[in-house]
């Protein structure tokens, strides 16, 4: 293998960072906020320091369809209808803790939607076993990522090579070094095995492991820490001199937080709100009200009366209101209620 050489496209964007490769299609649609986030159970097993997975959820057996909790599989095909999705990505905790359950969602969802509904799935791989990974497959499993932070992990990760399925790896970039060089290692050891992908998570910084960050000598700012970018894309560069055929891709936090959140919430804006409303460019619900009752905001607005805007959330329990605010009457200072903003 010749080093010196990448004949790989490299596309670099301030949003999504760095890519050495073709984009994983799980990630196309996620781009699109055209996939749903299952998270399938807060049991992992694992004692990663650096996860961000809320204490509400971690540990605990509960399931949730893009950060609503659901009590059974209808709730996420309802979910996945009113954002219109073409796709699901189950995540954890690690979903391999409740395989029959996965299987069922996968089932399901394939049922439903058909086919070409793109499901991936995230985990550690520790309790993966060739009948499950048969299993998972024959579900409708189109693509698997592994949490590979150790050889033995790399190890059981190695066996979904054997079957019909997009399979790579995803591990956040953390800016210490002994951790860049196994990672270096690690996309080395994966081109030459066969691993179509690798994700590179920009460290996410939440309340759940923010303590650990900074015993780690790490500079919590914003969402993730200080000079990460820079070393993640110097490395990222570095590192697709010394691979040949993995894609290599760079996925920053705010990235997650905002673009996929705020993509997802507005096709699930235009999907649900009523004939009634208007769907903001940020896709907020937003409806007027005067005297108590809901007018279409269609209508040419009379300066001389006041009407009451609400602004709601297209959560799946329709009626979240995100802030209140007066339009007053021609001439009279704008005020605001106080309904309390979120």
């Amino acid at each position: 293998m010749k080093e010196d050489i990448d004949v790989r496209k490299k596309i670099y964007t301030p949003v999504t960072g760095l890519l050495y490769g073709a984009l994983p299609k799980g990630c196309a649609l996620c781009a699109q906020g055209t996939k749903i986030v299952v998270f399938v159970t807060g049991i992992c097993g694992e004692d990663c320091w650096y996860c961000p997975v809320s204490r509400e959820k971690y540990g605990k057996d509960y399931m949730y369809v893009d950060d609503e909790k659901a009590t059974s599989i209808n709730d996420i095909v309802l979910e996945a209808y009113r954002v219109a999705a073409r796709g699901a990505g189950i995540t954890g905790g690690d979903p391999l803790a409740v395989p029959d359950r996965v299987i069922r969602i996968i089932r399901r969802l394939k049922q439903e939607f058909g086919e070409a509904f793109h499901i991936h799935l995230y985990t550690t791989g520790r309790r993966l076993t060739r009948s499950m990974m048969k299993a998972l497959v024959d579900a409708g499993l189109d693509e698997i990522r592994f949490h590979t932070y150790s050889w033995e992990l790399y190890e059981k990760a190695l066996m979904a090579l054997e079957y019909p399925i997009d399979a790579g790896l995803e591990l956040p970039f953390i800016p210490i070094k002994k951790y860049i060089d196994y990672l270096e290692e690690l996309i080395k050891r994966a081109d030459r095995d066969g691993f179509l992908f690798i994700n590179l998570d920009e460290l996410e910084v939440s309340e759940a492991n923010i303590d650990k960050v900074v015993m780690h000598g790490l500079k919590p700012m914003g969402l993730t820490v200080y000079g990460i970018r820079e070393k993640a894309l110097d490395f990222i560069t570095r590192i697709s001199h010394k691979t040949q055929r993995i894609t290599i891709h760079y996925c920053t936090a705010v990235y997650k937080d905002s673009i996929q959140f705020r993509m997802r919430n507005f096709r699930k804006a235009v999907t649900t709100a009523p004939i009634s409303t208007v769907v903001s460019s940020t896709g907020t619900i937003i409806r007027f009200k005067y005297n108590n009752k809901i007018i279409n905001p269609l209508i040419t607005i009379n300066l001389s009366k006041h009407y009451i805007v609400e602004e709601y959330l297209p959560t799946t329990k329709y009626g979240v209101l995100n802030r209140r605010r007066v339009i007053p009457r021609k001439g009279i200072t704008q005020q605001r209620d106080n309904t309390p903003e979120t």
